[in-house]
């Protein structure tokens, strides 16, 4: 495994930017925290590395945040997707890649968020 490779026993967190992105009942994330956004997410869907960056240094990242989840990169991939590093100056940095945008694929894209959403567990509102 190559250093631009993540292990399948690794942890991403993604920011939950969006407070419509959790559901405030069961506090359970909705499939559009993982749609992919053709003018903001041209090389994926971003994500940060547990081995680099804590949850709350996720969160910290963003002006406005409403959560974290975390994902295991092994079901990310059994999905069909892969999980990629985005640079070496940040580490921490990585996008899940394969994913279509509604525009490409809507059933598609729908479907992989639905469940990239069920795959997903919610840490808790860690956000300023």
């Amino acid at each position: 495994m190559g250093p631009d490779r993540l292990g399948d026993e690794e942890t991403v967190y993604r920011a939950l930017l969006r407070k419509q992105w959790v559901d405030p009942d069961t506090h359970t994330i909705k499939r559009d925290a993982f749609m992919r956004r053709p003018q903001k997410d041209d090389d994926g869907l971003s994500v940060f590395r547990s081995r680099f960056a804590r949850p709350e240094e996720v969160a910290g990242r963003f002006q406005r945040c409403h959560g974290v989840c975390e994902l295991k990169v092994s079901a990310i991939r059994k999905l069909g997707l892969d999980v990629r590093p985005t640079s070496e100056t940040d580490p921490a940095h990585a996008v899940i890649v394969g994913l279509p945008t509604y525009d490409e694929n809507p059933s598609e894209a729908l479907k992989l968020a639905v469940e990239l959403a069920k795959n997903a567990r919610l840490l808790g509102k860690l956000c300023k």
